[in-house]
């Protein structure tokens, strides 16, 4: 393909001014996303996605404000070869706009397509913009809407609420046909075919020969499974066994093959002999098919070679196929989340310095990856320490805006008109109002220029704030200790299975054929854990294992000791506590204990108890699928169930939860679905402990901040003790008579 810049000559001479199609916006239904998911590979494909897959926030886009671009990234798979690509745009703009001055462009990789005249006598419209598929890259593009509207007003305010225009993102949609690369592949074509773009792998068959009692094996196909599915990020993966003994089931599928030499080499033919140590290799079909080998000539190479697959993250040798000496993970999991006690720069967080110019807002996003079992006590500070620069000629109103997870936390007047400078800046984020896992800083700036009088602005060329990469972040001393069970951080981070958890957990199935469902779940664990998860073992069939678990099985396979004080269970008889879908739970009203509280802020706690009523039933769950998470039945660490009442809905329902539009609405210790997003139930149903080792002062503190009124009884306590105490040593030092 050639370079970007030779791309942009012959057809993209002219700029199109478009005219709205004819048809009301108001008739326009949602799109169905349709793709060759679960087909093979071996042709024309055609994708057609909503603008809204793309866009992070739900519902539709609104641009405000006389000038204002949203960008979109669309990810793309150098895999897919595309003919051609189409956005339809679906809009409404205000009726208060001055037709002549006021627009719509549309630009794709920095080259404006189209520019649409917004009309206040025809303010619903539909545009179809071709977008040329030299433009066209692998990996993500960016697609951005800019606006440039006007009132009419000689003193138009910038911010004048009629300026306005909204982007239906259900409706609208973007089309591409293409074919599936024939081109030969190498291992550093890893990432882009399992990749997060259009495209990509998203259907996968792990042939292996007979696994069900080979433990080595499984292992090895759930590391492989992992890596697939963290080069997909935040896509979902389906991933299925498949026989090696019948072909017919996965040759005409994407597949990776795993196994020892001896055991794969009759369907490898010639490349069998080059495995000659841990052996990884990739290849395109002649119908299109991605196939992978992942071998050896032991089950340690097999090993050796899916941990490889797993642990690299950056391309490997621009070669078909390599022999992997070993491989050494030192770092490990604690290593992908900032540690108590240590100063990061912005430039370490992947924000170098950054100077934002001109008139209006603009945002610089900040990640801060926390461990998900991080504890300090309530009063604990995160400290933003700001290097900040800002230009002369800054006008009322222009200021630096900081939020924490989209809650507003401090802001900064840019109002010294001569400019100024800050080092060293500090801005104290209490650690409570971080979560476990990813948050986000937002650093939104908005400049204005000082008005020459009433009328007349100046321009704002001039306007600049930098944000130096040389700002730091410092995070206060804390030790691992969590509340569990959690759903929400589990689907967050991985944990107890992922991110910072260290001792071994099993994934329990309880038949072979929701070996599949085992490994998606694994897959979308490690993408919450940004990590592999080597320390998960795999047990198929027989009695669910004790202690730390995943369970993947049908309801009646469950006994009923793992839900030993927990207030659910499932089994032969499934049995609920009924007061938690009708009671509110609300917030404790402060009372004395709120002003006795010694460590910082009160904590709150829900004010009603759990629920205490259950009612038991011996039915089926029909088509209903349970995620729940209780205390695991040796006291130690947490066991979270899939359950539902056949194999085929359980298999279907793991690949419904691991979705983005089921994973993000895990939370509380119990969730339920019936195929529709739309339905889904969660709650919190059994009462919370303790994980994690702590010094014993701070784990005090926990457990009081857990429960409360500990603090209370035992300052009680105390004080009686101390009463005590002074009594008799009155009593001691009292004259004795003679």
């Amino acid at each position: 393909m050639n370079s970007f810049g030779n791309r942009l000559g012959g057809t993209l001479a002219a700029l199109l001014l478009l005219a709205p199609l004819s048809g009301k916006a108001a008739d326009l239904q949602p799109v169905v996303p349709t793709g060759p998911v679960g087909e093979a590979p071996n042709g024309a494909a055609h994708f057609r996605y909503p603008l809204s897959k793309f866009i992070p926030t739900p519902g539709p886009l609104v641009l405000h404000d006389q000038t204002t671009t949203a960008k979109i990234s669309i990810p793309m798979s150098a895999r897919l070869k595309a003919k051609s690509v189409t956005l339809t745009l679906n809009y409404t703009n205000s009726i208060g706009l001055v037709a002549n001055t006021s627009v719509l462009a549309v630009r794709f990789n920095e080259t404006t397509l189209a520019q649409v005249r917004l009309d206040p006598n025809n303010p619903t419209g539909s545009v179809k913009v071709a977008i040329p598929v030299e433009l066209l890259r692998s990996g993500y593009n960016m697609l951005a809407l800019a606006v440039s509207q006007h009132n009419g007003d000689p003193c138009e305010d910038p911010e004048a609420p009629e300026l306005w225009t909204e982007i239906n993102s259900a409706t609208s949609s973007l089309d591409i046909d293409g074919d599936y690369s024939t081109a030969q592949l190498h291992l550093s074509d890893f990432d882009q075919i399992f990749s997060p773009g259009i495209g990509a792998a998203r259907r996968l068959a792990l042939v292996t020969p007979p696994a069900a009692n080979d433990s080595a094996l499984i292992s090895s196909s759930a590391l492989v499974a992992e890596a697939v599915a963290l080069r997909a990020q935040y896509e979902s993966v389906e991933l299925r066994p498949a026989a090696l003994a019948s072909p017919a089931s996965w040759t005409s599928d994407d597949h990776v093959i795993i196994g020892t030499r001896d055991q794969i080499g009759s369907a490898l033919g010639d490349e069998a002999d080059k495995i000659q140590g841990p052996y990884l290799s990739l290849r395109a079909l002649d119908h299109r098919q991605v196939q992978m080998v992942v071998s050896g000539k032991s089950p340690q190479d097999v090993a050796t070679a899916a941990r490889a697959l797993a642990y690299f993250n950056l391309p490997f040798a621009d070669a078909p196929s390599a022999t992997i000496k070993a491989v050494d993970d030192k770092a490990g999991p604690a290593s992908r989340a900032l540690q108590p006690g240590h100063l990061y720069s912005f430039e370490e967080l992947g924000i170098p310095t950054t100077t934002l110019s001109g008139v209006g807002k603009q945002v610089v996003a900040l990640e801060l990856p926390l461990p998900p079992d991080l504890y300090a006590p309530e009063q604990a500070n995160v400290d933003l320490l700001l290097d900040l620069d800002y230009a002369a000629g800054m006008g009322p109103g222009s200021v630096l805006n900081v939020d924490v997870n989209g809650k507003f936390l401090h802001g900064i007047a840019l109002s010294n008109e001569n400019g100024s400078a800050f080092r060293g800046y500090r801005i104290s984020v209490p650690l409570r109002d971080l979560v476990g896992g990813k948050n986000q800083i937002g650093f939104s700036v908005i400049m204005r220029p000082i008005r020459k009088d009433k009328c007349v602005g100046a321009s704002g060329r001039h306007l600049a704030t930098t944000l130096s990469g040389t700002s730091s972040v410092s995070i206060p001393d804390a030790s691992h200790v969590a509340a569990q069970p959690d759903l929400d951080l589990m689907v967050r981070t991985g944990f107890p299975y992922g991110g910072a958890a260290t001792a071994p957990a099993t994934i329990w199935v309880s038949d072979a054929s929701l070996l599949g469902a085992g490994w998606t779940l694994a897959g979308r664990l490690a993408q919450a854990s940004g990590g592999p998860l080597p320390a998960l073992q795999f047990a198929i069939g027989g009695e669910p294992p004790h202690g730390a678990a995943l369970l993947i099985g049908e309801a009646k396979s469950l006994p009923p000791r793992l839900f030993q004080g927990a207030m659910q269970a499932f089994g032969e008889a499934h049995r609920m506590p009924y007061s938690s879908f009708d009671s509110p739970q609300g917030a404790e009203a402060p009372g004395l204990f709120d002003r006795m509280w010694p460590f910082g802020d009160t904590p709150r706690k829900p004010s009603s108890p759990l629920p205490a009523g259950a009612i038991e039933q011996s039915n089926d769950l029909g088509d209903n699928v349970i995620l729940t998470a209780v205390r695991a039945d040796d006291g130690h660490g947490t066991t979270t169930i899939v359950t539902a009442s056949g194999r085929e809905r359980l298999a279907a329902g793991v690949q419904e939860l691991v979705s983005p539009q089921y994973w993000g609405q895990a939370s509380g210790d119990f969730m339920m679905w019936k195929g529709k997003p739309d339905q889904v139930v969660t709650l919190r149903l059994s009462p919370r402990y303790q994980v994690g080792s702590a010094p014993t002062m701070m784990s005090l503190r926990f457990h009081v901040s857990q429960h409360p009124w500990w603090w209370l009884g035992g300052s009680v306590l105390v004080l009686v003790g101390l009463a005590g105490l002074t009594v008799w040593l009155l009593a001691r030092r009292r004259p004795r008579g003679d």
